[in-house]
């Protein structure tokens, strides 16, 4: 398949003159069709962009106020799908960070990838352990690495990363996806965790200028802020449900003690009534989790049922370790129950997200060169994995892809102001 079928999206925000030269090598390279997105940068760079507009195969599009790098991917992303037709999209950073040859092994991964293959996002994963790497950049992508596979059980060593590879059938639910700023890529991430996927890393260069990327404009405080709060709301969400099942438990509790027992607590009334209530919670909080938290679209019935199985194992759980930990603690049964529960807690969120709520398993997945790959249970990042020689990035590409894969309207781009055709 030809890579005129794919569209290089690169967000652009008072960039650099090396822009016009980044666009004219990717032109030269086979890659003629090009989305540029000024988000804003207002007169000062319009010669710049100018000359982009001028590079054959380059299409430019206009915010006319700076809106952000997630609204600019957006933009484009909207105004590709509106043209139809494509196998899908590349975005890269305009700041220099991606060479002209890892944007086009990107591109031909999404081309040569067996038809069938649905939901494919090919991610460049850059090197953190090399030197030049900044420390501040460096502890940040451990930070979101491992928060990341805590909270969706697969590890992806460059989560941030600016370059990408989309099938066009992504472009639909992607622009659904909030976020303005930077922020938006790790929401694109853990969407695509979330509704299981296809997610394949091939290495790339990595390129930091001067040693610190001198020419993003990645605000370290701010966006980072922004960021961690994207990838902590589910859990967050978590823990209001949570308080809403046991505002529902209690509710429950006492409107049977004294509708049905006139508030007398006997062990008969106090058992129906604490069963009733649980039920009743168990129930309200499956429906909000399902529907609200995780939203990952698993079958009700499998789903219930392993929700079920995992309260019997919570409440086994908390039974024999309150026990334990208060023989432990001098018979502080209270703190010992505050400690278990607290633990079982936050295990609770890891199994509902990584096990009652998995996305549905599909069929094998299917690669570039047309094999399969069967998954162990349909929750990412638990596929089977076969050793094969790796020579080379572009080997590797193929290797990762052969056995590692895993399982709306338009943004409005108002302000955009269209300029040369594709």
């Amino acid at each position: 398949m030809s890579l005129d079928s794919v569209v290089v999206i690169i967000p652009a925000y008072e960039p650099s003159p090396r822009l016009v030269d980044l666009v004219t090598e990717l032109s030269a390279a086979g890659l003629g069709r090009l989305l540029v997105v000024d988000d804003g940068s207002g007169p000062a760079y319009r010669q710049t962009f100018d000359a982009v507009g001028q590079v054959s195969g380059v299409e430019l599009l206009r915010h006319e106020v700076n809106r952000g790098k997630g609204a600019a991917i957006r933009t484009a992303m909207a105004h590709v799908k509106r043209q139809g037709g494509l196998t899908g999209v590349v975005t890269a950073d305009a700041d220099g960070q991606h060479t002209v040859a890892d944007i086009r092994r990107v591109a031909e991964v999404l081309t040569q990838r067996a038809p069938g293959t649905q939901r494919l996002c090919v991610l460049g994963e850059r090197d953190f352990d090399l030197p030049q790497i900044p420390l501040r950049s460096r502890l940040g992508n451990k930070v979101t690495t491992a928060l990341i596979s805590a909270l969706f059980g697969r590890r992806l060593p460059d989560t941030q990363t600016g370059l990408r590879g989309m099938t066009a059938d992504l472009l639909p639910e992607l622009l659904d996806v909030p976020g303005e700023r930077f922020d938006h890529e790790m929401r694109a991430i853990m969407h695509l965790l979330t509704t299981g996927a296809h997610i394949v890393p091939i290495p790339i260069e990595t390129i930091y200028e001067g040693g610190q990327n001198s020419t993003s404009h990645f605000r370290p405080v701010r966006d980072s802020a922004v960021i961690y709060a994207a990838i902590l709301r589910q859990l967050g969400i978590f823990v209001l449900t949570s308080g809403l099942g046991f505002l529902i438990d209690i509710l429950t509790f006492v409107a049977v003690m004294d509708g049905a027992f006139d508030g007398h607590p006997t062990l008969r009334a106090v058992g129906i009534a604490t069963l009733t209530a649980r039920v009743v919670s168990a129930l309200a909080n499956y429906a909000v989790n399902h529907f609200f938290v995780f939203r990952t679209g698993a079958k009700v019935p499998r789903s219930l049922g392993r929700y079920v199985v995992l309260a019997g194992v919570l409440l086994t759980a908390s039974w024999l370790l309150t026990t334990g930990a208060a023989n432990l603690l001098g018979h502080h049964v209270v703190w010992a129950k505050i400690l278990v529960d607290t633990v079982l807690f936050f295990a609770s969120y890891l199994v509902q997200r990584r096990w009652v709520f998995a996305p549905p398993r599909g069929d094998a997945n299917p690669s570039i060169d047309g094999s399969a790959v069967d998954h162990d249970d349909g929750a990412p990042g638990l596929g089977r994995q076969d050793e094969l020689p790796v020579p080379d990035a572009d080997d590797r590409a193929r290797a990762i892809l052969r056995n590692d894969c895993h399982d709306g309207t338009p943004a409005d781009p108002g302000g955009v102001e269209p300029r040369k055709q594709l």
